[in-house]
Parts: C-alpha cells; structure tokens; sequence
C-alpha cells in the first residue's frame, strides 16, 4: 500500500493517517515488552483502502524498531525440503 495501490482490490483509493483512535478506545500505539516490568510504546502509522477497507499499519520511529529487534522473537523463514 506505500505505493498508493491496494494489495487487495488494486484500487488507488489509498489514504494516510497517524492517528486513527483517541482514547478511551485506543492510542494508535503497540506495547513493546522487554522484559517483567520495563517496556515502551511504539506509534503506528495507518494505509486505509477506501475502496475495499483493507488496512496495513507501519512502524517508522526507529527506536521502536531497535526495541522490537531486540525484544521480540525472530521468525526465520521456513524453506521447502
């Protein structure tokens, strides 16, 4: 969806936005754990289809990203046998 088409529905009905939910319902942010008692937030930005309403969100603070490396498991990629 960075490039403005919609992986779903190829429509270029696609729109930014960083902030989608104020609270009570929700602080557009993921909780990034590392560890029992410390952990940060990381801010989401949104790509919304407005044609099919498919959504993709992203993290861009880089910092974030460094947290979730080192926290967070890593998914190796499964190779046919």
């Amino acid at each position: 969806m960075l490039d403005g088409i919609c992986p779903k529905c190829t429509s270029h009905s696609v729109y930014f936005g960083e902030r989608v939910a104020n609270p009570p319902y929700g602080d557009n942010t993921i909780l990034i754990s590392s560890g029992l008692f410390a952990s940060s937030r990381a801010p989401l930005s949104y790509y919304v289809c407005i044609n099919c309403g498919y959504v993709e969100s992203y993290i861009y603070d880089a910092k974030s990203l460094n947290d979730i490396h080192k926290t967070w498991q890593y998914i190796p990629v499964k190779r046919d046998e």
